[in-house]
């Protein structure tokens, strides 16, 4: 994974005022595409994992509104995750998941039940992982 500063140096990721009003309704919004994604895990395993994977990019995103960045890029989101304090292996996950999204979502790629599951107990960590950093992050003065 490019490590976050050269998103930075290319202009992909911009500096601004970092916003905690709008991080805590980002955090919200991605708590929502959780729990949702759990009642629909068993119905449809594909709607589930895109909402997993969004509402991990949407944790990305509150850091980087405490911090004060923002981008369009999911790759920068995901390797932002490295200040937030995720190790090497989790970051290679989630760009492993965004690769698997970027599958699922633009190319039809099939994503069941027997595919989630393997994935559901790290997708799992690593949501509240750093749902935990952020609470506290946001939290700080």
């Amino acid at each position: 994974m490019i490590d976050f500063d050269f998103y930075i140096r290319k202009g992909i990721v911009v500096k601004r005022i970092p916003d905690k009003n709008r991080a805590r309704d980002l955090l919200s919004d991605s708590e929502e595409k959780f729990m949702i994604a759990e009642k629909v895990k068993d119905i449809s395993p594909k709607v589930a994992f895109e909402l997993y994977y969004d509402a991990i990019r949407g944790l990305l995103e509150v850091g980087m509104f405490i911090y004060g960045y923002k981008t369009w890029s999911h790759e920068a989101a995901i390797s932002f995750g490295k200040i937030l304090g995720l190790k090497d292996e989790e970051i290679s996950f989630l760009d492993n998941l965004r690769k698997l999204r970027n599958e699922s979502k633009y190319y039809g790629g099939k994503i069941d039940r027997d595919l989630l599951d393997g994935l559901y107990r790290d997708i799992v960590e690593v949501y509240n992982k750093l749902k935990g950093i952020l609470l506290k992050l946001i939290d700080q003065n």
